[in-house]
């Protein structure tokens, strides 16, 4: 079984070749060439990451953000967070803050209006979960990264959307 670092680095090098722009994330360890994409609460005013979410992976290709969550094996938490990040309006707009803050959406030249669909548009931030190869799969509306030592396969839930399946 691949460890988490392994499994982040296989995913990321994945994504490069796949066509996908790699715009943020948080390694395992913590050092990394791409900003940190730190969604915080904004009711929680002092210092500090409490109550704040962080996405292991952050994709972008087409006008979709891919998020990514990393672990050695399937995780229930990730696919709540990720769930809960995609589905309320408070979290899609903390994304969009992020992505600003760090300077991603003028990397990738997103307007206000473009920023804007990714708040109102959920459909526009793609949940998935990266681990070592198992017969366990994410929901029906994940995409499942299952990693061997040689390869990454992609399982698509059966909510996917055929647009979004053939952006891999």
């Amino acid at each position: 079984m691949l460890n988490e670092n392994q499994v982040y680095l296989a995913l990321k090098q994945w994504l490069h070749k796949e066509g996908w722009l790699v715009v943020g994330g948080e390694p395992p360890g913590g050092t990394n060439d791409i900003p940190v994409v730190e969604m915080k609460n904004a009711t929680h005013t002092m210092k500090g990451s409490k109550g704040s979410r962080k996405i292991d992976l952050v994709a972008f290709r087409d006008g979709y953000f891919l998020l990514i969550e990393c672990k050695p094996s399937f995780s229930k938490s990730d696919v709540d967070k990720l769930n809960e990040v995609v589905s309320q309006k408070k979290w899609r707009a903390a994304f969009v803050r992020a992505v600003t803050e760090k300077r991603i959406a003028q990397r990738l030249l997103l307007t206000s209006k473009d920023l804007a669909r990714y708040v109102d548009q959920p459909q526009l931030l793609i949940k998935a979960v990266g681990f070592s190869q198992s017969t366990k799969k994410g929901p029906e509306d994940f995409i499942t990264l299952c990693l061997t030592r040689e390869n990454v396969i992609p399982y698509f839930g059966r909510k996917i959307p055929d647009v979004i399946r053939k952006l891999f």
